[in-house]
C-alpha cells in the first residue's frame, strides 16, 4: 500500500513538473512581453515589425546590426578615432579609475548606471558617442546596448593605457 501511494505521488509530481516545464518551454509570456519575439519573419523576408516597445527595439536592433561599418559592429581603434576624436561625445564607463586618467573631455557614467534615465538624458542624439573603458570589454557591452537603443555609437577597443598621453587628463575625485 505504501509503495502504491509513493508511486502515485511520484507520478503526480512528475506531471506537475512536466506541465510547469511545458509552460516555460512553450514561451508563456505575460501581457506585452515577447510581442516581438513571438513573431517570426516570413521566408521571403517581408514582415511587419509589431507596434510597441519591442517593435521599436527590433527596428533599432535591425538598424544597428545591418548598418555596421565594414570594420565591425561599430568597433573602432584609437588610430581610427584620433584624427577626429573631438567630434565624439566620449563616455567612460569604468566604475573606478576615471580620475586617475581619462580621455580629455570625456564624462564618466559607470557601466552599472548607464541605462538610468538621468544618465541617458546626458547622451546626445545628434552626435556620435564613443564608449570607452580600460580594456574595451565593458565599452563593448555598453555600446551595444546604447546602439540597440538608437544612439550613434562607436566602441573603443584600444586599451586606455595605449591612448597617447597628450589625449588624456586626470582630475581630482569629488
Amino acid at each position: 500500500m505504501k509503495r502504491t501511494r509513493w508511486n502515485i505521488a511520484s507520478i503526480l509530481l512528475v506531471a506537475v513538473l512536466g506541465l510547469s516545464a511545458t509552460s516555460i518551454i512553450s514561451g508563456y509570456q505575460g501581457p506585452g512581453i515577447g510581442e516581438y519575439v513571438n513573431v517570426a519573419p516570413l521566408k521571403d523576408g517581408v514582415w511587419q515589425t509589431p507596434p510597441g516597445h519591442y517593435g521599436l527595439m527590433a527596428s533599432y536592433a535591425n538598424s544597428y546590426f545591418s548598418k555596421a561599418p565594414s570594420n565591425g559592429n561599430y568597433i573602432v581603434t584609437w588610430s581610427f578615432v584620433q584624427p577626429n576624436w573631438q567630434d565624439y561625445f566620449i563616455v567612460d564607463v569604468r566604475p573606478s579609475g576615471f580620475c586617475t586618467s581619462h580621455i580629455i573631455g570625456s564624462i564618466n557614467i559607470p557601466f552599472a548606471e548607464l541605462a538610468e534615465p538621468y544618465n541617458l538624458e546626458k547622451l546626445p542624439t545628434n552626435q556620435p558617442i564613443l564608449v570607452v573603458c580600460g580594456s574595451g570589454i565593458l565599452a563593448s557591452q555598453a555600446g551595444s546596448v546604447l546602439g540597440l537603443m538608437g544612439y550613434q555609437v562607436r566602441i573603443l577597443t584600444t586599451k586606455l593605457v595605449d591612448v597617447p598621453n597628450q589625449y588624456k587628463e586626470s582630475c581630482t575625485p569629488l
